[in-house]
């Protein structure tokens, strides 16, 4: 909502954050801080929120220059109310469409970082169920069963797709 040097460095730290490569810095973080759920959680979170701050911060800045955001300044409403009444329900729709797709991409982290070994290997997941079936063989050698890969790939797809699918 701040505009000026204060929005400035805001948008700055947003653009640092969004040039890292991602996944590559959530693969050395995970194998730094070792595998549980609790620290793939962490390192999911701690790449996640860009997006969700650039949307939000454009959609602010947008509807802070509309002409009702303009008559309630005009009408004396302190800003703390215009931003909570006016602009954090209109900025809402754009959130939540942001959140479909980090939540898609989530899982594809998720399951990256379990197949590689950095994940929780106690519990179950479908980046664990795939790697084991990995070390079993059935992805390269053609006796071992194939619906050991096949059913978890396609969970993972269909998820990432009707997520997709809710944010349109």
């Amino acid at each position: 909502y701040k505009k000026g040097i204060i929005g400035s460095a805001i948008d700055a730290v947003i653009d640092i954050f969004l040039t890292l490569p991602v996944l590559p810095l959530m693969i050395v973080i995970a194998a730094i801080v070792g595998s549980s759920i609790n620290n793939v959680a962490i390192v999911i979170g701690l790449f996640s929120w860009p997006s969700f701050a650039r949307v939000t911060r454009n959609s602010t800045m947008k509807i802070s220059e509309m002409q009702f955001i303009e008559a309630a300044r005009c009408l004396g409403i302190p800003s703390r109310k215009i931003l909570f009444k006016h602009i954090l329900l209109n900025i809402v729709g754009p959130v939540l469409v942001n959140l479909t797709l980090v939540m898609a991409t989530a899982v594809l982290s998720e399951s990256s970082l379990s197949f590689l070994g950095l994940g929780d290997p106690t519990t179950w997941s479908w980046g664990t169920i795939l790697k084991k079936a990995w070390d079993a063989g059935a992805v390269i050698d053609t006796p071992n069963p194939w619906w050991w890969w096949f059913f978890t790939s396609f969970s993972i797809m269909v998820y990432v797709i009707c997520f997709n699918l809710l944010g349109n």
